[in-house]
């Protein structure tokens, strides 16, 4: 008896071991598959909005419906509390999880857990992931004519984006917010379709401005482009000398869509102001970009100028350019224009230094008249257009003066590509061939000091 007892007790013992190692292996394939489930992303990188697709991978039907994923900041705590943005029950072993918030600019990380059957949760893989908004932008144009449309394309806009963002013109230096300097906000509601502002803007440099909203409600500046309108590109085109009674024919060139019926020209006599009044004879709106506009009324004999005026958007009015036009006949031959003085008697100083001219200066009007190329070297590098019979001077500083034959108007453009229009009293004319320019205006709006030294007959320029 005592054996066969060690017999049955040693039976026991090895039905025991038996019965564990069966367990073991039982539970072993369920440790091992939970082991290998794992998540993927579609990509690294992400928009602000765009849809982040979460594929499993090695799903279990134990961890079906007792795992799940979640987005965190780095270091936040595994469990729920700051720093956990968004959680997802994994439903099932292949079905992709989107999730569709927006997330603001940053590193994340999406974690994968699973519950145990004492409810407990262990955390199985965690992969990082960044959100930048910096693919994100609108494309337009760097100069616009006044009223010209502005054509914004949007650019890696995604789906989270849509209705979330907004474009604005602001002008520099305004808050991103709404108030002074905001001048107009559309919203982003397509990806890929463009917004257009036909508004008009005032000459001057503007700011073009995207925001995208959070899921806070909160407003995140993206991406600032400047960009500048500038009505110089805009004219009218009239001959120099009519016969009385001949019809007038205008040319317009560079009119925009924007200025078609909110810009017009009128016929003035020399120092009438550019309101309605006395001294304003005619006046007519531009009803296209390029059809001609005849005046076909009787002038007498004198001076007159032809103005062009365009329309801002707050319904007040803008000169942009002035036509000097005679009209007479023309006399038998027409002389040079002769100076009031002597013309060897008239010098020119710059910084203390008299500079050299192959043709003398003279005075017309009151006004001091010096050739291009002697005037426009000594201050920087001159470039003839002859097309469009304009001289320009590039000074050292980068800033381009411009000034047309005929025209009371100096266009001063920045070396940061701002320009500016400056009405001027004198007009640059040419010579016997030669062209001469206005000094005084010419000069301050190169920025230099004037000064008339009426005693030994010098025009002293000081340009710094």
């Amino acid at each position: 008896m005592p054996e066969q007892g060690g017999i049955f007790m040693l039976r026991t013992k090895v039905i025991s071991s038996i019965i564990s190692i069966i367990m073991v292996f039982a539970i072993m394939p369920l440790t091992v598959l939970a082991s290998g489930s794992s998540i993927s992303l579609d990509r690294t990188t992400y928009a602000p909005g765009e849809t982040i697709r979460i594929t499993p991978s090695g799903i279990t039907n134990d961890m079906i419906n007792n795992a799940w994923v979640g987005i965190f900041t780095p270091g936040a705590p595994h469990g729920s509390g700051p720093g956990r943005i968004w959680t997802a029950g994994i439903r099932s072993a292949t079905t992709i999880i989107e999730y569709t918030g927006t997330l603001n600019d940053g590193t994340y990380e999406m974690r994968l857990f699973r519950r145990s059957a004492a409810d407990s949760e262990s955390h199985i893989m965690t992969i990082p992931f960044v959100v930048d908004s910096s693919t994100v932008t609108v494309l337009i144009n760097e100069n616009y004519a006044p009223g010209e449309p502005i054509i914004i394309t949007p650019s890696g806009i995604t789906l989270g984006l849509i209705n979330n963002a907004w474009i604005g013109i602001f002008t520099p230096g305004a808050p991103h917010g709404s108030g002074p300097g905001r001048i107009w906000t559309s919203t982003i509601r397509s990806a890929t379709t463009t917004i257009e502002y036909t508004g008009t803007l005032n000459d001057g440099a503007y700011e073009m401005r995207l925001f995208r909203r959070s899921a806070a409600d909160s407003e995140s500046h993206v991406i600032t482009i400047p960009f500048v309108t500038d009505s110089s590109s805009v004219n009218v085109s009239i001959n120099e000398r009519y016969a009385p009674g001949e019809p007038i024919i205008i040319t317009p060139s560079g009119v925009t869509f924007g200025l078609i019926n909110n810009a017009w020209i009128g016929i003035f006599t020399p120092e009438a102001p550019h309101g309605s009044g006395s001294g304003r004879v005619w006046t007519n709106t531009i009803r296209s970009a390029t059809a001609p506009i005849e005046f076909t009324g009787t002038l007498d004999d004198g001076n007159y100028e032809l103005r062009l005026f365009r329309r801002s958007a707050a319904d007040n009015e803008s000169h942009i350019m002035t036509i000097p036009f005679v009209v007479g006949m023309a006399p038998a031959a027409t002389p040079s224009p002769q100076p009031t003085e002597p013309p060897s008697s008239i010098g020119i100083i710059i910084d203390g230094q008299s500079i050299e001219m192959d043709v003398p200066p003279f005075i017309r009007d009151g006004r001091t008249f010096v050739p291009l190329r002697a005037i426009g070297e000594a201050i920087g590098v001159v470039e003839w257009l002859g097309e469009a019979q304009t001289a320009s001077i590039t000074l050292p500083n980068g800033t381009i003066i411009a000034m047309t034959i005929g025209q009371y108007v100096i266009l001063v453009t920045g070396n940061e590509g701002s320009s500016s229009v400056v009405e001027n009293d004198a007009a640059p004319v040419i010579v016997d061939g030669r062209t001469m320019l206005p000094v005084r205006g010419l000069a301050e709006a190169a920025g230099f000091n004037v000064v008339w030294d009426g005693a030994n007959q010098n025009v002293i320029i000081t340009t710094q």
